[in-house]
């Protein structure tokens, strides 16, 4: 395996209905955000 490193935020959900959670959950970092979704993260740049 190649060696890597990764950073995680310091909370993942999984699991069905966490994105209807979203909303109050991002509410507590501010006024504006961003979600990166899919397996194409070069898209969304």
């Amino acid at each position: 395996m190649t060696p890597f490193g990764i950073t995680a935020p310091g909370r993942i959900l999984f699991g069905r209905g966490v994105a209807a959670k979203a909303p109050g959950l991002i509410r507590a970092f501010g006024a504006r955000g961003v979600v990166v979704h899919g397996a194409n993260p070069a898209r969304a740049a």
